[in-house]
């Protein structure tokens, strides 16, 4: 029997270099040399991942992830790219306005305008800036600290538990005259039960009793900043 011709002896050693490189690509990782590899836990790491995400090591270099945790580098996003629900600690923003008149105003601090807010879904924190204003109107002629009636209006704000401290003074001459105390107040309220409401007033107080009176008026502006 004569012997194969050479070209068939050449074609086939081609064909079994090439089925046995096909096999050794099938047995090799589709991710060599692309400096990543799979962790086998569901998660994916760089070849120079120097920490240990099932310990909670973001390590210092590269970069890894799983279905619990995520270590990278600096992380850059778009504006817009994370919404406010998706925030652990989401913001939300709220005022206060309330006003008040015809009120006398008593010796003792007493509340002259007053608002009760419902404290938003999911939110146990509020930090609160608050400004009050008490008019008082002196229609007394004689007595108080002088012969013509004068009198001294004070102002004093309240945010749920917290209240300002400070007796700012205003001075009302007698005969009709007027005055207004200012005061106000910033604080950061928590343990707050969210649906629940939380109480902002403003006060009021004379040192010798300014009577009721349309002119008397009071106001209470502020912000509020709801936190979780």
């Amino acid at each position: 029997m004569s012997k194969r011709p050479e070209p068939r002896r050449t074609l086939t050693g081609e064909i079994r270099k090439d089925r046995a490189q096909v096999a050794r690509m099938l047995r090799s990782s589709p991710f060599f040399g692309t400096g990543i590899h799979p962790t086998g836990n569901g998660g994916m790491e760089s070849d120079d991942f120097d920490g240990d995400l099932d310990a909670g090591n973001p390590g210092t270099r590269g970069w890894a992830f799983n279905s619990l945790r995520v270590a990278i580098g600096e992380l850059l996003l778009r504006p817009g790219s994370i919404g406010n629900d998706a925030l652990a600690n989401p913001v939300t923003p709220g005022v206060v306005n309330v006003r008040a008149t015809g009120f006398a105003l008593p010796v003792a601090y007493t509340e002259v305008a007053s608002v009760d807010v419902t404290i938003p879904s999911g939110c146990t924190r509020v930090l609160a800036n608050m400004t009050g204003w008490v008019q008082g109107y002196n229609v007394k002629t004689t007595g108080g600290n002088n012969t013509t009636g004068g009198d001294y209006v004070y102002a004093r704000v309240k945010a749920g538990s917290s209240q300002s401290a400070a007796n700012m003074p205003a001075g009302v001459s007698g005969n009709g005259g007027t005055s207004c105390a200012t005061m106000g107040l910033g604080s950061l309220l928590t343990g707050l039960t969210p649906g629940g409401t939380l109480h902002f007033a403003v006060m009021g107080a004379s040192d010798y009793v300014i009577a009721a009176h349309a002119n008397n008026d009071a106001l209470l502006t502020g912000t509020l900043v709801w936190l979780r």
